[in-house]
This record gives structure tokens, C-alpha cells and sequence, in this order.
């Protein structure tokens, strides 16, 4: 029996696909950190709503986490091509903006507010409450704000590696 290289035997599961949008790319690392904590083998980076409406319809993640807040309000205008173009999909809105929310949790869309980016505890306990799955402990927690190490000490995956 002939086998392709581009289809999966039996028993064995591709990993799974997160895609995270926002426009700091500060934030987007906090963010595939959190992905990456849940077990997501492929996290996506995003930083406006074009880019995520194409990767996600590129790629068929099973979460897309995304600011609704971003450039305005624009993070809105995602929501109806990813319920359509991308099936099945977690939707997660992590947002601060108390006016957006109840406009965004009536179209559906699993909501967290964000009280700081630094704070995501709240975004992966949805997740995993949402997806029936614990977050992978690993060695490089997700950090939480008021500390005294500084976040890139705590995290080597923020540090740049091509910054001198």
C-alpha cells in the first residue's frame, strides 16, 4: 500500500494550530507563549485583522485568540469572515475595552478580559475549561506583573536573539 508523505498514518495527529493577533508585538509574544503553554505545536503570529482573517483561512487553527480593541475597534470586523471562513474554530476575544465586550460575547465569541497583558492566567484557564484540556506544564511560566525579575529574564523566548 502505497503511502503519501503529505497525508498522516493512521494513529498519528498533526499538530494542532493557535493563531494570535495584536497589534503590539509585545503583546503577540505573551500571547504565543500562552499558545504555547496550552500545547499548540503551531502557534501563529498576527498583528492586524487582515493578516489574521488570511492565516486563519490559510491555516484552520482550532483557537485564534484576538483583540477586538485593536486599531480602534477594527479587531470587530474579524469576527464575521473567521465564523464563516474558518469552521469550528475557538474564538477568543482578550480584551480591555468594556464597551466591546458585551457586542463581542453576543456574537458567540469566548471572551477574557485583559487586565494586562502579563496577566493571561485568565485566557489559558478559558481556553482549557473551553477545550476539555490542561495547560503542558513547562519550565518557562507565563509571568505575572509586579515582580523584581525583569519578564525577559524570566522568559528567554522574549529576548531577541538578533539584538546586540
Amino acid at each position: 500500500m502505497d503511502e503519501s508523505a503529505d497525508q498522516p498514518r493512521t494513529g498519528t495527529r498533526a499538530p494542532e494550530t493557535a493563531v494570535v493577533c495584536d497589534a503590539n508585538p509585545m503583546n503577540v509574544r505573551f500571547l504565543r507563549a500562552a499558545m504555547q503553554k496550552l500545547g499548540f505545536g503551531q502557534v501563529i503570529d498576527t498583528k492586524n485583522v487582515t493578516e489574521l482573517v488570511a492565516q486563519a483561512v490559510a491555516h484552520q487553527p482550532r483557537v485564534v485568540v484576538f483583540d477586538p480593541a485593536m486599531h480602534g475597534g477594527a479587531g470587530v470586523d474579524a469576527i464575521e469572515p473567521l465564523q464563516q471562513r474558518v469552521p469550528g474554530v475557538l474564538l477568543v476575544a482578550l480584551c480591555s475595552d468594556a464597551d466591546l465586550l458585551p457586542i463581542v460575547r453576543s456574537q458567540g465569541i469566548l471572551t477574557v478580559e485583559k487586565v494586562g497583558i502579563m496577566r493571561l492566567d485568565a485566557l489559558v484557564a478559558a481556553v482549557e475549561q473551553r477545550l476539555g484540556r490542561a495547560a503542558a506544564p513547562d519550565g518557562e511560566e507565563i509571568p505575572v506583573t509586579d515582580m523584581d525579575t525583569p519578564v525577559w529574564d524570566l522568559v528567554p523566548s522574549l529576548v531577541d536573539p538578533d539584538e546586540d
